[in-house]
Order: C-alpha cells, then sequence, then structure tokens
C-alpha cells in the first residue's frame, strides 16, 4: 500500500492477525512487506488494518527522525496577553486621549482627559495674535504627545507628563 508523507512502523505486539495467523515483522504502511512468516491466513483486510494502523501512528511520530525521541507536548506557558504587550495592570485602563494613546492611568484620569478632549473649543483663544491654536490665559498646551494641542492648566500638563513617563510600569510584563 501507498501513501504519502512519513512512513509507519508498528510493533507486532499491537497487530492481530485474523484466523490465528502471525502478524510477522510488524512493518506498516509503506515498508513494503505485509504480513509475513505466519502462515497464509490472513487476509487483505488484515493487511489493510496493518497498514492502516502503521499511517496512524507513523502520523503522530511524523518529524521525529529514527533513532530520536518523540518531540516534547508543546510547553504549557502563559496565555497571551488580552490587549497585547500594552496590556495595563489591574486597576489601570489606557488613557486614550487620541486613538491608540496606550498610556495606563488610572479610570479617573481618562475620565478627565475625555472631558478635556470634549471642552478642548471652549479654552482655545482664535482671535489671539499667536495664531488660531493659542490658549485662552491661564491655558497652556497639555503636550501628552508630539502636535497634542488641547488647552489645560499648567498642573494637568505636568500630570500629562508624569503619566507618560510611569505609564509603562503600569503595564504587565509580558
Amino acid at each position: 500500500m501507498q501513501h504519502e508523507g512519513p512512513d509507519g512502523w508498528v510493533s507486532a505486539n499491537y497487530l492481530a492477525a485474523a484466523n490465528g495467523a502471525g502478524s510477522g515483522g510488524g512493518r506498516g504502511a509503506g515498508a513494503g512487506s505485509g504480513s509475513g512468516g505466519g502462515g497464509s491466513g490472513s487476509s487483505n483486510a488484515d493487511a489493510a488494518a496493518a497498514a492502516i494502523l502503521g499511517l496512524i501512528i507513523g502520523g503522530v511520530l511524523a518529524g521525529a527522525r529514527a533513532g530520536s525521541p518523540p518531540a516534547p507536548p508543546p510547553a504549557v506557558g502563559t496565555p497571551p496577553l488580552p490587549y497585547g504587550p500594552d496590556t495595563c495592570v489591574y486597576g489601570f485602563v489606557w488613557r486614550d486621549i487620541y486613538p491608540g494613546d496606550h498610556v495606563c492611568v488610572t479610570p479617573n484620569s481618562r475620565a478627565k482627559a475625555a472631558h478635556e478632549n470634549a471642552i478642548a473649543g471652549s479654552r482655545v483663544d482664535s482671535t489671539s495674535p499667536y495664531g488660531p491654536n493659542s490658549c485662552k490665559p491661564g491655558f497652556v498646551w497639555r503636550e501628552a504627545y508630539a502636535g497634542d494641542k488641547v488647552c489645560d492648566t499648567g498642573a494637568r500638563r505636568s500630570a500629562v507628563a508624569q503619566e507618560n513617563s510611569e505609564g509603562p510600569s503600569h503595564r504587565v510584563a509580558p
């Protein structure tokens, strides 16, 4: 019997012949000889069954070379992080000041950022001689990222800068 893929070998201990005939050399499918030496009572069905069993066992051992031990089972490791390497530790969430902002902060800080983004237009002085991105008196650019022109208090800008520097320490270690 011929097949695609690796040859399989089966111990004679796992083969049984019909009508009391012996199983022979224990060679599986693709090995060349069927059942041998034990008499002529075995049928083609027995040879086919032995060949199928050889294919099954050969498939289980596929990849293992003759004389080498079977491959070890896959290592059981920690499951993948639900949000990849940016997964925050318990009690922290992504800030989301902009799409893709994965700085890990407290939920309160995230709520502040969402509020700041929502009211950003009310803190801009578009008539300023310094241009349309100027902040009203008492406000400065938040600068959470390069190009962040949301106007906020100086204290909040300092807090955001601290969040940026501490953010990686609030991630789950991969």
